[in-house]
């Protein structure tokens, strides 16, 4: 995965992180820091470049913290319908931004090995992680 993604070079911010648990779980903001728990991602393609959606979880967020979600398989059986909701809401932000041409989804979403995966490999290729 090495910032190409089926012929799609990454661009300059190839990761966003998605909190899937309810607001309501505990008050957080956007840019806040805490322990999350990567599910999985899914790639998307904006404007010809990879722009992969990390899927996470907080590690107190309760079915994280009891072991019933901790994978890909496991957040697709609680919330079938979550990530593609997911992907409607993001094609549709978007289309209403930039038009038609903007983005779309290309290829299978990655499991939580292939996200970890992911995240280190464009740590290295952005010069900030080191391979072991």
């Amino acid at each position: 995965m090495s910032g190409d993604f089926r012929g799609y070079k990454g661009d300059d911010d190839p990761l966003d992180i998605f909190d899937i648990a309810p607001k309501s779980h505990s008050e957080r903001h956007i840019g806040d820091m805490y322990p999350v728990v990567v599910l999985g991602a899914i790639p998307f393609v904006d404007r010809g470049e990879a722009d992969f959606k990390l899927l996470s979880a907080p590690l107190s967020f309760p079915p994280v913290a009891s072991g019933d979600l901790e994978t890909l398989a496991s957040l697709k059986r609680m919330d079938p319908s979550l990530i593609p909701k997911l992907k409607q809401w993001l094609t549709s932000y978007k289309k209403s931004q930039y038009g038609d041409s903007y983005g779309s989804f290309s290829g299978q979403d990655l499991d939580e090995k292939e996200a970890l995966q992911l995240i280190k490999d464009t740590l290295i290729s952005k010069g900030t992680g080191k391979r072991k």
